[in-house]
């Protein structure tokens, strides 16, 4: 059996999903520069406008932590085959991902033909829809097309495959994790979110074998981390060094720190869970609820204050609110009714917590 779900870190990959969200806002202004005051709340909420897409490096950086803890010794222990491992990851991100890219794709159609252009992301064609189609999106090239934000998702399915390789052959070892997230920076000219995916999901590795070895009184590991931020500093000095550090350093510190206050934190974090179910739900939503709304805006000439902050807190209530709706309706009665014909290596308990 895998050790149980580590709530705050499940709560901590729903915030990230929510900073995602907020950094996204600026895609009701595409057609125009957007003024720092156009943008609801800005004087409280200007690190998450400015910042928010390192929301994603944290949620590759959790990803590796997680997928360390619950299936590394199941893969290396031939408990879990591929396909059964395929099964598990395909019944709990295709199902949204294709109502998604399916609403996308009808919505654009419409606003495209009430505004004579695409909302946000331009290349709408079939070549890009087939290549979302298949998760594959973000492998070789970046076009960010249909339901933009999938990117990171399609990443992840390089990273998965990645990581049962590693895990099978007996490599998931901090020497291999390091090598590999050094790689990944030096693969930013050539391809930036496989890289920033490759970076952060193995160093989340490293996070889950710290846990491990703090867990049984070793804290070794720290040298690795500090390896891996000098190595990144040394690789990308185009990057600016406060990105690096919050990147490579706070957030593997912040993942570990609450994997090892799990006990004392989960009377509070327990009323948070919630917010872990609704990270897949809340990424992949917001963008077809953004193209929601502005379509609506164009056929019927609603004026929508995009600046007020009243539209700012109905998004996000609303939001939240398909997003468990997603979740409870959706999400969770499609993995179990994709689940029920697996084989049976695959069993209950090496997936409870994705």
């Amino acid at each position: 059996m895998p050790p149980p779900r580590i709530v705050a870190i499940d709560a901590l990959r729903g915030v990230a999903a929510l900073v995602v969200v907020l950094w996204h806002w600026p895609h009701f202004f595409q057609l125009q520069a957007t003024p720092d005051a156009a943008l609801p709340l800005y004087a409280l909420l200007w690190p998450f406008y400015r910042y928010g897409a390192w929301g994603v490096d944290l949620f590759f950086c959790i990803s590796g932590f997680v997928f360390y803890t619950q299936y590394a010794d199941a893969v290396a222990g031939r408990m879990l085959s591929s396909l059964a491992f395929a099964r598990l990851r395909f019944s709990r991100l295709y199902p949204l991902h294709l109502v998604t890219l399916l609403a996308v794709a009808a919505l654009q159609s419409v606003f495209t033909h009430q505004t004579g252009h695409a909302f946000v992301y331009s290349d709408l064609s079939w070549r890009s829809f087939a290549l979302q189609l298949a998760l594959a999106s973000n492998w070789w090239t970046r076009p960010y097309s249909f339901n933009g934000p999938v990117w990171s998702v399609s990443v992840e399915i390089l990273l998965y495959a990645s990581f049962f390789v590693l895990a099978r052959i007996g490599a998931i070892r901090p020497p291999v994790l390091l090598a590999v997230a050094v790689a990944g920076m030096f693969l930013m000219p050539v391809n930036e979110d496989v890289a920033r995916g490759l970076a952060a999901f193995f160093v989340g590795c490293l996070c889950g074998i710290a846990v491990a070895r703090a867990r049984a009184g070793s804290f070794g590991l720290g040298a690795w981390l500090a390896l891996i931020v000098v190595a990144t500093l040394w690789a990308q000095t185009g990057i600016s060094r406060a990105e690096l550090i919050v990147k490579w350093a706070v957030f593997p510190g912040l993942v570990i720190a609450l994997a090892l206050a799990d006990g004392k934190l989960r009377a509070v974090s327990e009323r948070l869970h919630w917010l872990g179910d609704i990270s897949y739900s809340s990424y992949l939503i917001h963008f077809p609820l953004q193209l929601t709304l502005v379509t609506f805006a164009a056929t019927t000439g609603a004026v929508i204050d995009f600046s007020s902050p009243w539209t700012l807190g109905g998004f996000f209530v609303a939001l939240v609110a398909l997003s468990l709706l997603s979740f409870h309706r959706l999400e969770r009665p499609a993995m179990r009714w994709i689940r029920m014909s697996r084989s049976p290596a695959s069993r209950p308990g090496l997936h409870a917590a994705r």
